[in-house]
């Protein structure tokens, strides 16, 4: 077969143009254009998907082609904190902006990094910034989550009932102004936004979790208040605030710390089931089964009704070939519903009483 030959009349202008065309289109606008945003696209996806390593990668590129590109800096700073390399994270949603002043989810990102770092009062900033660009329920809902925390409840309350009359539907506003309320002591208030978190999303751990809380604290505000019951009261308290200190460090990528932290709630109060099944999900998450199904099982014989803990510890019973075990959790599982696992909290609650 005769090997295929250029035409001499080319020239060495078309040349110059046929081997462009050779290299998949170099040169071509848009075809850079779109290489681009299929990189940043890629990038955004990873992040997305916690697979920070490979986002850093995809997106150093993007900037590479794009130096002058807000969205590619802020997602190669969104990467950098999911690896916690806060500095850089910072320098690069200091970039976005200084390409694009406006960018409010750069202004966020750079939030989120001072909040995390305990600097409080530049977070606050930053999200009022973020809202005076324009509405932004995000920056409102952190805003007011942040301040409640900070004992702000009335003010942190005014904000999350407007996001919710602005939006019924939203879920993530409900379960902040339902802890704004438990923060500030109206947990008879609280439980109601609780049970409409979990209508919505059963599997939500933390809703779960601070319904049982206030309610065993209500419970606990007409019981006796001998100084042996106000020690127990010191006790719940502090599993509770561990508790929600391990479900942050969770939230923040700590599994370890985050372990340690439920391993000192338990320690507090080795009857508390809450406890037990809260480090048992903890271990779950990181792989270390067997540890994980001993807290579970613990966790199910102080509560018989923690769906969390029945459900949980019957998968890895099921995992691990003790099929007529996992049958038995099952079954109890799917015999319980919110309202029977209250109910078990509040008899665990008793049974620690006497």
């Amino acid at each position: 077969m005769r090997a295929a030959t250029i035409p001499r009349r080319i020239g060495a202008a078309g040349l110059v143009v046929l081997a462009a065309a050779l290299k998949g289109g170099a040169g071509d606008p848009q075809r850079a254009e779109a290489e681009f945003r299929s990189i940043l696209y890629r990038g955004a996806r990873a992040v997305d998907s916690e697979d920070y390593a490979t986002a850093e990668e995809i997106l150093k590129r993007a900037v590479r082609l794009r130096p002058a590109s807000a969205p590619a800096h802020y997602q190669l700073g969104r990467a950098l904190a999911g690896l916690k390399r806060l500095k850089p994270a910072s320098e690069q949603f200091e970039e976005a902006l200084r390409i694009d002043p406006r960018h409010a989810s750069a202004i966020l990102g750079l939030a989120a990094i001072d909040e995390g770092t305990g600097d409080y009062a530049g977070a606050e900033r930053r999200y009022r910034e973020t809202i005076a660009l324009g509405h932004n329920t995000r920056a409102a809902r952190s805003l007011a989550s942040l301040i409640g925390r900070e004992g702000r409840s009335a003010e942190a309350e005014t904000m999350l009932t407007a996001l919710l009359a602005a939006d019924p539907g939203d879920v993530d506003s409900r379960f902040e102004l339902a802890l704004a309320r438990a923060i500030a002591g109206r947990c008879e208030a609280a439980i109601p936004d609780f049970t409409k978190v979990l209508e919505s999303q059963p599997k939500r751990v933390t809703a779960l979790f601070q319904l049982g809380n206030w309610a065993v604290m209500i419970l606990k505000r007409f019981r006796d208040t001998s100084e042996e019951e106000k020690s127990r009261k010191e006790i719940g308290k502090k599993v509770h605030f561990a508790l929600l200190e391990a479900d942050e460090l969770s939230g923040a990528g700590k599994i370890e710390e985050a372990i340690a932290k439920a391993r000192e709630a338990v320690a507090l109060d080795p009857r508390s089931g809450d406890a037990h099944a809260f480090l048992g999900s903890l271990l779950t998450d990181a792989g270390r089964d067997d540890e994980a199904l001993r807290e579970l099982e613990r966790a199910a014989q102080e509560d018989p009704s923690d769906i969390l803990a029945l459900s949980e510890a019957g998968r890895l019973l099921a995992m691990a070939g003790r099929n007529d075990d996992a049958l038995s959790y099952f079954r109890r599982a799917a015999a319980a519903d919110v309202n029977a696992w209250v109910v078990g909290r509040r008899r665990s609650a008793r049974r620690r009483s006497t």
